[in-house]
């Protein structure tokens, strides 16, 4: 190995050093969830409320797991599952989802009922710590909803999202919002609510969150599901859901950090690739006529 390539490979690896070492650290610094669950008809004990309470870190679980209400008079059932966990990491921070959270109701033809009705509230605050978070910065969410309309005319399943993220120093960020009614009876599969949108600074200057930024994370989903005789109607997460979920829901962005340091790395490599072998040719095309 010549000298030049033992400083360009020793550059290389201290520029990918800092690279990996300067990092955002978002933090959790307040977080609350209300969950709410109608199941569509009177009885003891509904609406069930629970909450306010914190919303635990790491992989989601159930704050409200299996909840079913049994109407006597009609022989309706509505059934609930909800969770909610928040999620901080180098490259992301928002709310996550487990698989299954959602809502169902099974009725008599002629009940006649109101739908059954989850409804999760959030708030979350986070501090940017460490580092300036981003660029590049994206606001996102991804919903994967699977489910059942019953047969009945009047049977159906909504979704709605709504939220949005807001930070103290003045970013324009995107209200989050999605949302659909289905009325058509049989099973449904591959559905989604799904986001992502580049946040810019309306002063015109570059997109991060810097050091110290205080970002709040506030609003609701809402799952609706009718049923009266013939069939089920449910509708439920088939898959990790959430708003600002793991990168990997979306086509992955590169690290701008890591882009300046093969910037940093072109021009020593260019100077070797005038002197080497053609082979080298690949990193800087012959300008030779």
């Amino acid at each position: 190995m010549s000298k030049q390539q033992s400083i360009v490979n020793a550059l290389a690896i201290c520029i990918l050093c800092l690279a990996s070492s300067v990092k955002a650290m978002p933090v959790v610094t307040s977080s609350s969830t209300t969950i709410t669950f109608d199941p569509g008809f009177a009885v003891a004990g509904a609406p069930d409320v629970v909450g306010p309470i914190p919303i635990p870190a790491a992989f989601p679980n159930y704050q409200y797991q299996g909840k079913v209400f049994n109407d006597a008079a009609s022989g309706a059932i509505s059934t609930a599952t909800a969770g909610i966990s928040t999620l901080t990491r180098p490259d992301i921070f928002g709310a996550i989802f487990p698989n299954g959270t959602g809502v169902g109701q099974t009725a008599p033809a002629g009940a006649g009922l109101n739908p059954a009705r989850l409804r999760i509230d959030f708030n979350v605050v986070f501090s940017i710590n460490g580092a300036p978070f981003g660029p590049p910065l994206f606001d996102q969410f991804y919903f994967p909803l699977a489910g059942n309309v019953g047969g009945n005319p009047g049977d159906f399943v909504s979704f709605v999202l709504d939220a949005k993220f807001t930070d103290t120093a003045g970013t324009a960020f995107h209200d989050l919002t999605c949302g659909f009614i289905l009325a058509q009876p049989g099973n449904f599969e591959n559905r989604d609510c799904k986001g992502k949108f580049p946040i810019f600074d309306p002063l015109g200057g570059a997109a991060f969150l810097p050091v110290g930024d205080i970002v709040t994370l506030n609003g609701f989903i809402e799952f609706k599901a009718k049923d009266d005789g013939l069939g089920t109607s449910s509708i439920y997460f088939v898959g990790p859901s959430g708003i600002n979920p793991p990168p990997e829901f979306f086509t992955p962005e590169p690290p701008m950090l890591l882009l300046v340091a093969l910037g940093f790395l072109a021009m020593p490599l260019k100077r070797i690739a005038r002197k080497k072998a053609p082979t080298q040719s690949l990193i800087e095309p012959s300008k030779a006529s």
